[in-house]
C-alpha cells in the first residue's frame, strides 16, 4: 500500500493504541457480524450491508469501535466492543436503525456473538436481544482474507 491508501484508511478506518494486524482483524470479525452478512433486522436489499467507515480504540485487552454500515436502502449505526478469550472473540455491538420510518422498537436494539476461528469454519454464534439465536459455520478466514479485506475497501473508495 502507497502512502494514499494509508491516508485513505486512517480517514475511514482510524485506530487507535493497534497496530495493523489488530485493525484489521477486528474489521474482518465486525465484517463477519450477522448484522453485517445477513441481519433479520433490515429493509431488505438485493445487496448486503458494508461498512462505510468504523472508528477502533483499543485499551488494555479490548477493542471499541463505532461506526456506519450501508445496504443502500438502509444505514445503521453500530458501536461495541470486541474482547477475546481462550481462542474465541466475544462482540457486543449495539445498532441504531437510521430508517426515518420505523416504529420506536424497531430502532435500537443489541447482539452478542462468539467467534471461534478452526481449520475448517469460523464459527459465529449470535444472540439478539429478543432471544433470537443463529448459530453458523462461515468459511474460515485467513491471514490473506483478513488483510485483503482492507486491501478492498481501498480499492473501492479509491473508485468513488
Amino acid at each position: 500500500m502507497d502512502y494514499e491508501d494509508e491516508i485513505l484508511i486512517e480517514q475511514y478506518f482510524p485506530a487507535e493504541n493497534m497496530n495493523d494486524n489488530t485493525r484489521n482483524l477486528c474489521l474482518s470479525l465486525i465484517n463477519q457480524s450477522k448484522e453485517v452478512t445477513d441481519s433479520p433486522r433490515c429493509i431488505k436489499s438485493d445487496e448486503p450491508f458494508d461498512i462505510v467507515s468504523m472508528n477502533l480504540y483499543k485499551k488494555d485487552n479490548m477493542v471499541s469501535f463505532n461506526g456506519f454500515i450501508s445496504n443502500g436502502k438502509e444505514n445503521k449505526i453500530l458501536d461495541g466492543r470486541i474482547a477475546t478469550s481462550n481462542g474465541k472473540y466475544y462482540v457486543k455491538t449495539n445498532v441504531y436503525r437510521l430508517y426515518e420510518y420505523l416504529e420506536e422498537e424497531d430502532r435500537d436494539y443489541n447482539l452478542e456473538e462468539e467467534f471461534e476461528f478452526t481449520d475448517k469454519a469460523l464459527i459465529r454464534k449470535t444472540m439478539y436481544s429478543d432471544g433470537k439465536f443463529f448459530y453458523e459455520e462461515l468459511e474460515p478466514l485467513t491471514e490473506i482474507d483478513i488483510d485483503g479485506f482492507i486491501e478492498e475497501k481501498v480499492r473501492r473508495l479509491r473508485l468513488k
